[in-house]
């Protein structure tokens, strides 16, 4: 005799690999809308692996990306990254490590954010992240940060 479901059985999670296009005004905006859909009870984890815009964007994007490192004006140039500070953001990123930022706004303000790392885009040299007590995306350049802490 066949026994039917019981309907109270806990089942395990499953893991989907997908790819989401939000509208929104800004990068970021899309990005805080997406965290707020993802921020649901059944959703146990997730990972972010990308954040920049789509198809044709993405050819802009680099694009732009590549006329403002070539063409510098009167030496201007976007702050050089080490190779140590690119694998410290790199790790922080894919481990979702929640960290402390340490920003400098203008006029001396100094925001101190619990976030995790979404991108770090070392041409344009800014920082995305997710403010944990929020619940929203920022970027900030990385002159505007003061300090990382683990």
């Amino acid at each position: 005799m066949m026994q039917a479901d019981n309907p109270r059985q806990t089942t395990g999670g499953y893991l989907f690999q997908v790819e989401v296009l939000v509208e929104g005004a800004s990068n970021a905006l899309a990005m805080s809308s997406l965290m707020q859909a993802l921020n649901h009870p059944k959703v146990k984890d997730f990972r972010i692996t990308g954040g920049i815009e789509r198809g044709n964007a993405i050819e802009r994007h680099e694009s732009a990306a590549a006329k403002t490192t070539s063409g510098k004006k009167n030496g201007a140039a976007l702050p050089d990254i080490s190779e140590k500070k690119l694998k410290f953001f790199e790790r922080l990123k894919n481990e979702g490590k929640l960290v402390r930022l340490i920003v400098v706004k203008g006029k001396g303000v100094k925001l101190s954010i619990p976030c995790r790392i979404l991108h770090f885009d070392s041409d344009l040299g800014t920082l995305t992240i997710y403010h944990v007590d929020e619940k929203k995306v920022y970027s900030f350049k990385l002159n505007e940060i003061d300090d990382i802490i683990e």
